[in-house]
C-alpha cells in the first residue's frame, strides 16, 4: 500500500498531505487485517518507486516466515541490552534485495533523488564495517557488519551461498546477537560443506569474512584509544515499562588515565531521534553516565521482580550492575553534555556506558569520547587544587563539543550512523555537575 498522511506535517507546509518517509513490512499478512507492507509518499520521493526498497520489505517477510519467533527481541547481556536480532533482520532484508538485483548498493533511486543523500543508494553491502567499532544499538547500522560478511562470501562462493542464510533463519531465536547468528551461518555451511554443496576453501573464505568484521565474538566494549577520543554514537532506548530503571546502553568505552592527568573529560551531543514524518517531538532527553572504575567491563544483571506490586502488573525487570558511580553531565547547551571527573590516579582504567533517563521518547548521543588533559590544564594554575590522593574523584564541569548539526534517522529501510566527529575542547570555569551512587 502507498501511503501518506491526510493532515499535513507541521515540518513540510508547503505539502497538501503529511509525507511518510519510510517503507514498512507490518508482518500482518491477512488482508482483513491490515496492510502487510507500506511505501510511504515521502516528502521529496515515493519509497514504492525502488525496486530495491520493495525487495528489502518482502525480505523482511522471508525473514519472518522462516525464523520460528522472527527476530525482533531484544537479548539482555552483561555488556549491554543489544537489538542484534533485528539488526540481523535488516541485514538478511538487504541481503535478499542484493540477491535479485545482483547489486550490492541499496536503494539507489531513493539515494539518487533524496535531496540529503550525498550518494545515489542509501546502504551497501559492501562496506568494511565491524563489531563493535560500528555497532550503535540501531538496527540498520548494527545489521551492516552482518550483511557485509554475507555479501562477501557470497561474492566468492557464489549463488549457492543463499541456501546458506535461508537455512540459517530458522536456526535463529527470537532475540539472536550477533555471535549467536554468525556461528549459525557458520553450522549450516559445515553441513553444506559434508553435503558436497561446499569446499573447504569456501568454509575458509565464510571465516575470514566473519572474523574480520568481528562477528564470531564481540564484546560491546570499544577499547581502541583513539576511537575512544574521537566519538562513537549511541543509540539509547527509552525506560521501558518492563525494565527498570533503564534498559543498558548498547556499548561501553574504556579509557585509561595517561601520565601527567588525573582526570577524564566525557562530551557528547544529545539528541532526540527523529521521526518518519519529519514533525518534531517536544519530550526533553536526558543521560546518565555510569562508570566503573575497573579493567573489567559493566557488567549488567538483570532480575526477574517475583512479587509484583499491583495485580494485574506485568512482569518486570529490574537492572542492576557492577558499576561505581552514576553521574548526571552538565547540560552546557540544548544538545551538549559534558562531564569531567578528576582525582583519578595514573593508569587507572575506567568504564563508560551511558544510559537514556527519559520515559518517552529514544535519545542519540553522537560523538561520545572521553578524553584526558594535563591536570595544570585543569588546576587553573591553582597550586591547591586537590591532586588524585587527596580527594575521591569529582565531577565537575566544563569541556565544549562542536555543535555538528542534526543528527540523522534510520528507517525500516533506510539506515546511517548520526553525525560523529571529532570533538574541540574547551575549558571554560568548572561547575559542579550532579553524581549519584549506584544503587
Amino acid at each position: 500500500a502507498n501511503f501518506r498522511y491526510t493532515d499535513p506535517s507541521v515540518s513540510y507546509p508547503e505539502l497538501p498531505f503529511g509525507p511518510l518517509n519510510n517503507a514498512y513490512y507490518t508482518d500482518v499478512c491477512d488482508p482483513d487485517q491490515g496492510t502487510t507492507m507500506l511505501f510511504g509518499q515521502g516528502s521529496a520521493i515515493d519509497f514504492g518507486f525502488d525496486g530495491d526498497v520493495v525487495y528489502h520489505e518482502l525480505g523482511h517477510g522471508v525473514t519472518s516466515d522462516l525464523s520460528p519467533d522472527g527476530l525482533w527481541s531484544s537479548r539482555m547481556r552483561a555488556d549491554g541490552y543489544l537489538r542484534d536480532a533485528r539488526g540481523i533482520n535488516e541485514a538478511v532484508a538487504d541481503y535478499l534485495s542484493a540477491m535479485v538485483t545482483g547489486d550490492p548498493n541499496l536503494a539507489d533511486y531513493v539515494g539518487r533523488y533524496w535531496p540529503s543523500y550525498t550518494r545515489a543508494y542509501i546502504r551497501t553491502l559492501l562496506n568494511q564495517k565491524r563489531c563493535p567499532d560500528h555497532t550503535i544499538g540501531q538496527e540498520h547500522n548494527d545489521g551492516e557488519p552482518f550483511g557485509a560478511a554475507l555479501w562477501a562470501t557470497r561474492r566468492r562462493v557464489g549463488p549457492v551461498f543463499d541456501q546458506v542464510v535461508l537455512r540459517m533463519l530458522p536456526r535463529l531465536p527470537g532475540d539472536t546477537d550477533l555471535e549467536t547468528a554468525a556461528a549459525a551461518v557458520a553450522e549450516v555451511a559445515a553441513e553444506m560443506a559434508d553435503e558436497g554443496l561446499l569446499t573447504q576453501t569456501d568454509l575458509e573464505v565464510l571465516h575470514r569474512a566473519f572474523d574480520a568484521r568481528g562477528l564470531f565474538d564481540c564484546p560491546r566494549v570499544v577499547t581502541d584509544p583513539e576511537d575512544v577520543a574521537s566519538g562513537h554514537t549511541m543509540w539509547l532506548r527509552r525506560q521501558s515499562s518492563s525494565v527498570h530503571p533503564f534498559l543498558p546502553g548498547p556499548i561501553q568505552l574504556r579509557h585509561e588515565i595517561p601520565e601527567g592527568s588525573d582526570n577524564m573529560i566525557i562530551t557528547f551531543r544529545l539528541t532526540q531521534r527523529g521521526t518518519s514524518t519529519g514533525n518534531p517531538l517536544e519530550d526533553p532527553v536526558a543521560a546518565r553516565v555510569l562508570v566503573k572504575y575497573d579493567d573489567e567491563p559493566i557488567a549488567f544483571q538483570y532480575d526477574l521482580i517475583a512479587e509484583l506490586p499491583e495485580e494485574d502488573a506485568k512482569e518486570t525487570i529490574f537492572v542492576t550492575g557492577d558499576w561505581d558511580e552514576e553521574f548526571v553531565p552538565q547540560e552546557l547547551t540544548e544538545t551538549q553534555r559534558q562531564l569531567i571527573v578528576r582525582g583519578l590516579p595514573q593508569g587507572q582504567v575506567v568504564h563508560v556506558s551511558l544510559v537514556n533517563d527519559s520515559a518517552k521518547v529514544d535519545a542519540i548521543a553522537s560523538s561520545v569520547a572521553i578524553r584526558s588533559v594535563p591536570s595544570d590544564e585543569l588546576d587553573q594554575g591553582d597550586p591547591g587544587a586537590p591532586g588524585p590522593d587527596d580527594e575521591p574523584p569529582m565531577a565537575t564541569g566544563g569541556a565544549t563539543q562542536e555543535d555538528l548539526g542534526e543528527a540523522s534517522t534510520s528507517c525500516a529501510c533506510r539506515g546511517g550512523s548520526p553525525g560523529a566527529g571529532d570533538a574541540a575542547l574547551a575549558l571554560p570555569a568548572l561547575l559542579l555537575a550532579g553524581r549519584r551512587r549506584r544503587r
